[in-house]
């Protein structure tokens, strides 16, 4: 299945909500909840974690990807799905958008075969850690190195570049 992207409205968003989930030029992991309400809910009602990374500074332009792990249970894989929203200074973009079947190395994650043993017993899926998450909950983006995380914020920020006067 190919690439497509969402777009959707994010003008109500307010920046120090994202500050307070991620300071720029930080990331963390976090609990599908914990998800300011801009991203549909029937993809956050799917999602396992959520890996979010603020590229820039406090006074100029931040980008966002929080890239929603959501387990696969009919292909046995954790995929992700990033969404990416910019922040002009204290302005937003007029939209952000969410990439759907991305074509960036370790999108998709066969995890062994025993997670899908704890998957079953436990009922949740953010029980097992995964090789495309940080093995820390939070820290400085250049602690930070996982070549799918990486794809996935670059595939967001070429998405948002092409709709908006972003450099």
């Amino acid at each position: 299945m190919g690439k497509k992207i969402s777009w959707f409205d994010t003008t109500a968003e307010d920046l120090e909500t994202w500050k307070v989930i991620c300071p720029p030029d930080e990331f963390r992991v976090i609990n599908p909840d914990d998800l300011p309400p801009v991203v549909p809910c029937g993809l956050v009602d799917k999602a396992d974690s959520i890996f979010v990374v603020a590229s820039g500074t406090e006074s100029g332009t931040v980008i966002y990807m929080a890239n929603l792990h959501r387990v696969d249970k009919n292909d046995y894989s954790i995929d992700q799905e990033p969404f990416g929203i910019a922040f002009l200074g204290n302005d937003t973009t007029t939209s952000g958008c969410i990439i759907h079947h991305g074509k960036w190395d370790d999108r998709t994650t066969k995890p062994p075969t025993d997670f899908w043993d704890h998957i079953s017993a436990s009922g949740i899926g953010n029980c097992y850690p995964i090789s495309e998450l940080p093995q820390t909950k939070e820290g400085k983006i250049d602690e930070l190195n996982i070549e799918s995380q990486e794809g996935a914020f670059l595939a967001v920020c070429s998405k948002l570049r092409q709709n908006f006067d972003i450099d």
